[in-house]
């Protein structure tokens, strides 16, 4: 299995891309349901897992791109990314019926876009050892499969995602 990104950059604070690729930060800027591990995908390949007040950080190719996320109830989002540009990705905890749910959201609000790169300022990202990755990529490629599928059905009837523009990247500004 060909992984098409790398979520193994451990440096606090934002790190930029290769000048062909985008960073995606996975920032969970809420304590709620803090032992509920979160896994994460980016189209057909799961990326990492994380949980509690967090971040991930994923350099995957540019362009239209989908990321997941699975916990109760399965999330999703597309992005738009450019080359050499850092994105932030809001993971939201909500309510399940039996444990955590998860939503991704783009960050459009300000309060939430400033306590995402505060939260990236100040720590290190959650890392997933490759031997886990490989180990998940194995044991999901069926479900990861009925996941996708689902999507598209839901796609083909009018559901519509949250969405990453491309002009939505972090200024340098921000990144001081």
């Amino acid at each position: 299995m060909l992984l098409s990104g790398t979520a193994s950059i451990h440096a606090q604070g934002f790190v930029p891309p290769s000048d062909s690729t985008s960073a995606v930060y996975f920032t969970r800027i809420s304590s709620m349901g803090f032992a509920v591990n979160f896994k994460f995908f980016h189209n057909d390949v799961f990326i990492g897992k994380f949980k509690g007040k967090n971040y991930m950080r994923y350099e995957c190719s540019s362009g239209e791109q989908l990321f997941w996320a699975s916990s109760e109830r399965k999330a999703f989002i597309t992005a738009d990314l450019e080359p050499g540009k850092i994105y932030i990705m809001i993971v939201v905890p909500e309510m399940g019926a039996m444990s955590a749910a998860v939503a991704l959201y783009p960050p459009d609000y300000p309060k939430d876009r400033k306590k995402a790169i505060g939260l990236v300022m100040k720590k290190e990202p959650q890392y997933t050892d490759e031997a886990i990755i490989i180990e998940e990529n194995n044991a999901l490629k069926e479900y990861i499969a009925e996941q996708l599928k689902r999507y598209e059905s839901k796609v083909s009837k009018g559901v519509s995602y949250p969405h990453i523009s491309s002009d939505m990247f972090v200024q340098d500004e921000e990144m001081k």
